[in-house]
């Protein structure tokens, strides 16, 4: 293919004129956000760093977003250290540079101001590219005839056109309005989970979606979660674990045992990250993003997360900001985020901070709950099952694996069995069965429950607490729900008082 049209640069129909472009506006903007937190939020929401004209400004520009996602202040001082730490700084003209930009701005106030004038150049700049490439089209001489040029020609308008009106926008609901034709004609089809395998296929988790496991210690928490990230690892994919709780002796050794090769667990796909003593940065978070693609992203735990950023689980601002604003970086770039959450065991209802409720409402894909039948303790040589635990939907945001469980109690879906067997050679068998169908419970009253406890040998005397340990204790099929709970305790002391069997 030959094509006689001399390059887009060399046409001199705008010999001697720059693009369009505002200098002053763009200093401006990037001095009120350097001034205030409140005009750097108004203006990430307006801008996205493409627009600026000058390299170094849509690098400072870059940073400042970066900073303001992971929860760290916006100044000159965090700023400059940031692209220090990048090898930008001399690249942008470094400090004094920084601190001139604030020194040009008359009032921070402006910032909004100055951020529409950035978007109507870098709109005008498109319209100018976009003729460009229709000039180009027509030095064209390679054969084609002019109807398919013209068609081209057509096409590349209206491109242009699109795409200018876009960067101009013209409402600022256009970011949140997404296009509603698939719900509309029946063509949306909700999201299908991807990550972690149960024995029989049936997937756990949903891709680049904040997803959750909790439960009581020893409940095998972190067992599931490593087994999901191994399989995800194996089959080509990119796994994270942030540990807050276990160190590497607590996790590597797991994952050997689990089959993961030495060769995988060095590769450049994993990545175990001591987060202990220290705080998931947003360069930390930035470095994942850049150096994972797609990755399953574990947080063991969600509590070491919260306070290792100074914050409070009791606080629901504080925990919304963080499983929101601060980890959006890795959700939107695709990761697979999975919060290890656990329950403490004080008190009846497991003595959950108030954040709990809140962390439950962000969730945007699964959330499971993992009640153990034999506690997962530190595996040994032994050949019985070293534990067991069940595995219930606690939220399915989009109905998948809902729809793969098993409805029991009435108001319960059982999705799978978690069982752990250890092996001489000191591997271990970490499975996760799909759950078995039994005849609804709805058919089976207190009294038929009772009977069945009196048989196993339930003492007398006993309450609810007592009960629950007891149905763990010896595996039965028995509803957990605490008013029903209730009601068989009722017609235990029935039955032995003489009563109707």
């Amino acid at each position: 293919m030959s094509i006689d049209a001399p390059p887009i640069d060399d046409l001199d129909f705008d010999a001697g004129r720059q693009l369009p472009q505002d200098l002053p506006a763009e200093r401006g903007a990037l001095g009120a956000m350097l001034l205030s937190g409140k005009v750097a939020e108004e203006l990430l929401d307006l801008l996205d760093g493409g627009e600026f004209y000058e390299y170094r400004h849509s690098t400072i520009f870059a940073a400042v977003l970066e900073l303001y996602t992971g929860g760290s202040p916006v100044d000159p001082i965090t700023v400059g250290n940031h692209l220090r730490r990048n090898g930008e700084l001399n690249r942008v003209g470094g400090l004094p540079y920084l601190h001139e930009l604030i020194n040009t701005v008359p009032a921070a106030a402006n910032g909004g101001h100055y951020a529409e004038i950035i978007k109507e150049c870098a709109a005008r700049r498109r319209l100018v590219e976009g003729g460009q490439r229709l000039v180009q089209m027509g030095y064209e001489t390679r054969g084609e005839d002019l109807p398919a040029i013209l068609e081209r020609a057509e096409k590349e308008l209206a491109a242009v056109v699109a795409d200018t009106s876009a960067a101009v926008g013209t409402s600022a609901l256009d970011a949140v309005s997404p296009d509603l034709g698939p719900y509309l004609d029946g063509t949306f089809t909700a999201p299908e989970p991807t990550i972690g395998r149960r024995e029989d296929r049936a997937a756990l988790f949903y891709a680049g979606e904040i997803n959750r496991v909790f439960g009581k210690s020893e409940s095998g928490k972190t067992w599931l979660t490593l087994l999901c990230g191994l399989q995800h690892l194996q089959a080509g994919g990119h796994f994270v674990f942030c540990d807050y709780e276990n160190g590497p002796a607590g996790v590597i050794p797991r994952l050997l045992n689990l089959g993961a090769s030495r060769e995988l667990l060095t590769s450049d796909r994993f990545r175990y990250l001591d987060l202990r003593d220290t705080m998931l940065t947003a360069d930390m978070r930035a470095a994942i993003v850049k150096a994972h693609i797609n990755a399953v992203v574990v947080i063991d735990s969600v509590a070491g997360l919260i306070t290792s950023n100074a914050k409070s689980s009791n606080y629901v601002d504080d925990v919304e900001a963080l499983l929101t604003r601060d980890m959006a970086v890795l959700t939107r770039a695709g990761c697979s985020l999975i919060f290890i959450d656990h329950e403490s065991d004080r008190g009846e209802n497991g003595g959950r901070s108030s954040g709990s409720h809140r962390k439950r409402d962000l969730i945007s894909g699964v959330s499971f709950r993992v009640e153990p039948s034999t506690p997962f303790q530190k595996w040994s040589a032994q050949g019985s099952p070293d534990g067991r635990s069940r595995v219930y939907v606690d939220k399915d945001r989009h109905g998948s694996v809902r729809a793969a469980s098993v409805r029991v109690a009435g108001d319960r879906d059982h999705f799978g069995d978690l069982t752990l067997r250890p092996y001489q050679d000191g591997s271990v068998s970490c499975k996760l069965w799909w759950p078995e169908v039994l005849a609804p419970e709805a058919e089976k009253t207190a009294e038929h429950y009772a009977q069945v406890l009196i048989d196993a040998g339930f003492p007398e005397g006993h309450g609810r607490e007592r009960l629950k340990v007891f149905i763990a204790e010896h595996e039965l099929k028995i509803p957990g729900r605490a008013t029903f709970l209730g009601e068989i305790l009722a017609a235990i002391k029935t039955l032995r008082q003489g009563g109707p069997k």
